[in-house]
């Protein structure tokens, strides 16, 4: 695998940085898996560019570096990757490690939730029940609560419980089909 990974592979390099990542068969390494990860990332190996997106934005492996993170995440966004989404759609909304974008942080988190990321629908139901980046609108966070917490996300449960008890039942009803 080592070889293939040399020879540009992206899958063999991504393979090679799970491996350092988590001790698989060699001693953990996050500088060797930041490496590989680095190299699949720029030969446009989806799972790798959100996972060096990581290793960027919490200096795993490699110096902390916000824009290079930026940068990872919407490269895997494009490339349809719900967890790039939902994290770029974050820093879009925080305004901290790019220019505040609240159009397309719902946009990303919209797309993400449509294709089923519950930490997605967890968020972007959170952002309309608050009304605070987005405009509030409680039967649409409900639902995407709903799903969320249907999905597993426990920490949505008290959230749709709010959600619901803003809504009358027959408008529930209509949300829960």
């Amino acid at each position: 695998m080592q070889k293939a990974a040399q020879a540009g592979h992206m899958r063999a390099q991504y393979a090679l940085a799970q491996m350092d990542a988590h001790g698989l068969g060699v001693p953990k390494d996050a500088a060797k898996s930041a490496h590989w990860l680095e190299l699949a990332a720029k030969s446009g190996h989806a799972r790798a560019q959100y996972s060096y997106a990581l290793h960027c934005q919490q200096g795993q492996g490699t110096p902390q570096n916000a824009s290079a993170a930026v940068r990872w995440y919407k490269e895997a966004a494009a490339r349809n990757h719900t967890g790039a989404m939902c994290n770029l759609a974050l820093i879009l909304l925080e305004g901290k490690d790019a220019p505040r974008d609240t159009a397309e942080a719902e946009r990303l988190l919209v797309a993400a939730s449509e294709m089923g990321d519950h930490k997605a629908q967890y968020n972007l139901g959170l952002l309309l029940l608050s009304g605070q980046d987005l405009p509030q609108n409680t039967e649409q966070a409900y639902f995407w609560l709903s799903l969320a917490e249907r999905g597993g996300m426990t920490e949505a449960q008290p959230h749709r419980k709010q959600a619901a008890g803003e809504l009358t039942r027959p408008r529930r009803e209509a949300v829960d089909g």
